[in-house]
């Protein structure tokens, strides 16, 4: 016997956010088998849902999608509830106040505040220390400890003088992209970036990533003591002793600090490699100067830290700017695609295979590491992320260049037997039709109307989504697009549409086409119809824009409009 009702029991913490994030928030749930005791659900059925901190919720309405192999039951959920979908936020909201109080009472310390971590945001620190007094140049003066604090830092190649292997401008995606394409081929060399200030920064790369920064003239707030400044994991003065103790003995800042005792020795690989991420993210971010990568074969010292990889933390920061959008916008970035094949470029798979994934990133990368790419469309229905999380992998990985959106020849030939003869059909109509039918509307219409027709055609017979097409089509798709173009601007004020209306049907008709809406407006309004009323009204007007009985009629439909009233259903005009 088919079971109508059942409860999903994810009063567990854990249990709720996982299923919040992979069923709950797209409106689907699973029904494990053992929760209608071996009986079939109903194809329509009830479900009580046990929360956290809240205990039964319900009832919610749900169709059977499908049964799993293992006996579970996924079904859609019509509508939640705003009783459960309130229950909902308040675990949300009450996880955010024990979060918070966590924080506030020290139990629990965020990643960014241990001290190693380097501050998110770019802050200027000015640390003041006392600087030698100007004296006559001698052979036999030591320069003051400001000046020889600007010889710190690691020492250029030479190969400044040689020919750039590549170079541009920070405008646009130039240097991202090149930087990828470095980290695939594990290239070693010097990268120059130039600001508009006279700031220049060197980059040390090696075997495709980098492992060190210099900058002239020296940004403060980004040395190493500047980022734990202004993290607030070191005071002022113990910035300016560490600065003396380099002045003194010749030292790195690191292991200044080490011997101060605010650093272990174990620690600098990891302070460098952090200070290193946020510089390229700082590089990264500028979009004004220029840029030049000179291949070197060696440095003359070596680096505490390996080679940061670049392609995986632009990748980070992509799908971190994807979790800020909605999956219905990611999915709408996407829908041009659906119909392609996707999979993941060859000369990209090892780079990707050394990313950090989880166990349902990982099986969606085999997905699409296969001789046999399947389409974007039926990945997203196999796919073991979220719509979301699928929707914004395959952006951030489109915008790395790391996939290949392809069509067999096979599909290519029934794509164009699909689309050949219906666009032929439409531009031979629209080069013989009026204005009117070009757009595909009656002659009895609103500017309002006619916006949306033209949007509507433009949006049917646009190439993009197409794709690869030859050049002939794109032709006619061009044509009709110019046919409709024109369509609309014959169309758009009402003094044009009359013009166009009685050079179709002439005076009479339209004098006869006013009366009739003039009567059937009238009827609408003795019926209650306010809202049918109106639409009636607003059609005459646009036939007859000065008529005063019309003028009267609308004042009088829009004076008697409930606010909330639902129109009725009225057939068409």
């Amino acid at each position: 016997m088919a079971v109508r009702a059942t409860t999903l029991d994810l009063s567990d913490l854990d249990t709720f956010l996982e299923v919040h994030e992979q069923h709950l928030k797209n409106r689907t749930v699973v029904i494990p088998g053992s929760a209608v005791d071996g009986d079939e659900l109903s194809t329509q059925f009830q479900l009580d849902i046990m929360l956290p901190f809240s205990g039964r919720q319900g009832p919610v309405r749900c169709n059977v999608l499908r049964v799993l192999p293992n006996g579970d039951t996924v079904a859609q959920v019509q509508e939640w509830p705003d009783a459960v979908w309130q229950w909902v936020e308040n675990v949300f909201e009450t996880i955010d106040r024990v979060r918070t109080h966590l924080l506030d009472s020290g139990e629990v310390i965020r990643p960014e505040d241990v001290p190693v971590a380097p501050p998110p945001v770019v802050q200027q620190v000015i640390v003041e220390r006392p600087v030698a007094q100007p004296v006559a140049p001698t052979e036999d003066v030591v320069a003051p400890a400001e000046e020889r604090r600007r010889t710190y830092g690691y020492e250029l190649p030479d190969v400044l003088d040689r020919e750039p292997l590549a170079a541009g401008t920070l405008t646009g995606r130039g240097l991202r992209d090149f930087l990828v394409d470095i980290a695939l081929a594990e290239t070693t060399g010097l990268l120059t970036v130039l600001l508009e200030d006279g700031t220049t920064r060197y980059g040390f790369w090696q075997d495709g990533g980098p492992v060190g920064w210099r900058t002239e003239p020296l940004r403060e707030h980004e040395t190493l003591g500047g980022l734990l400044l202004t993290a607030q994991k070191v005071t002022a003065d113990q910035v300016a002793q560490a600065l003396d103790i380099m002045d003194s003995e010749g030292c790195k800042q690191g292991e200044a600090f080490v011997r101060m005792g605010l650093l272990r020795a174990g620690q600098i690989p990891t302070v460098l490699k952090r200070q290193c991420e946020f510089l390229l993210q700082v590089v990264l971010r500028e979009d004004a100067g220029s840029w030049a990568f000179f291949p070197a074969e060696d440095f003359p010292q070596r680096f505490a830290i390996p080679p940061v990889n670049v392609p995986q933390t632009l990748f980070n920061a992509m799908m971190q700017h994807s979790r800020n959008v909605t999956s219905d916008r990611l999915y709408a970035m996407l829908r041009p695609r659906l119909e392609n094949r996707v999979r993941l470029r060859p000369t990209a798979e090892k780079i990707v295979r050394g990313f950090d994934w989880d166990a349902g990133e990982l099986k969606f990368l085999d997905l699409i590491i296969t001789d046999k790419p399947i389409r974007v469309r039926k990945l997203f229905s196999i796919t073991p992320l979220t719509k979301a999380g699928t929707a914004g992998t395959i952006w951030a990985m489109n915008e790395m260049g790391f996939i290949d959106f392809g069509e067999g020849e096979q599909d290519q030939a029934q794509k164009l037997r699909r689309i050949t003869a219906p666009i032929a059909k439409k531009l031979a109509r629209v080069q013989e039709a009026n204005v009117f039918d070009v757009l595909e509307l009656h002659w009895i219409c609103t500017g309002a109307e006619v916006e949306t027709a033209w949007r509507k055609q433009r949006s049917r017979w646009d190439p993009t989504p197409l794709g690869n097409i030859p050049d002939e089509l794109r032709a006619q798709l061009d044509a009709i697009a110019n046919h409709l173009d024109k369509a609309k601007e014959a169309l758009e004020s009402v003094e044009a549409r009359g013009v166009a209306r009685r050079g179709l049907v002439g005076d009479e008709m339209v004098t006869q086409a006013v009366s009739g809406l003039a009567q059937r407006a009238d009827g609408l309004l003795k019926e209650r119809d306010k809202s049918g009323a109106i639409d009636a009204y607003q059609k005459a007007l646009d036939l007859a824009p000065d008529d005063p009985g019309l003028l009267d009629g609308l004042a009088r439909s829009k004076a008697l409009m409930v606010v909330g009233e639902k129109p009725k259903p009225r057939p068409p005009v």
